[in-house]
């Protein structure tokens, strides 16, 4: 059976801070998902978890992570400079309720994703 891809993959150019987050701050920020995640180690308290799919540049998930800091959230995207850009500016505003994951939202999803772990899905 074929695979079915939920996005198409386009690049270009980064940024001195989006090449920044994706390297220097890249182990701070960044989920590397192999099996079922524990939210709980990964944020170090029970908060909620609220998962963002294709959250763009950014602006908004961190925002809401600025503005909601009882909640953990988790974006993820394909878009490299976007991935950059939100890790660099989570940095920048000293955020640790935000995390972000590389890749395809669907196969993140069905293999790393436990039954009720999320208090809400945002696209």
């Amino acid at each position: 059976m074929r695979k079915i891809q939920s996005f198409v993959k386009r690049s270009g150019r980064l940024t001195a801070s989006q090449e920044k987050g994706l390297t220097e701050l890249w182990d701070d920020y960044a989920i590397e998902a192999q099996g079922v995640l524990d939210f709980t180690k990964i944020f170090g308290n029970n908060n909620d978890v609220v998962l963002e799919i294709g959250f763009g540049n950014g602006d908004t998930l961190v925002a809401m992570a600025q503005e909601n800091l009882e909640l953990n959230y988790v974006g993820i995207e394909v878009y490299e400079a976007g991935i950059g850009r939100l890790i660099n500016s989570a940095h920048i505003k000293q955020l640790n309720n935000l995390k972000v994951m590389r890749g395809d939202a669907v196969e993140f999803l069905s293999a790393n994703i436990a039954d009720n772990s999320l208090a809400r899905f945002q696209l």
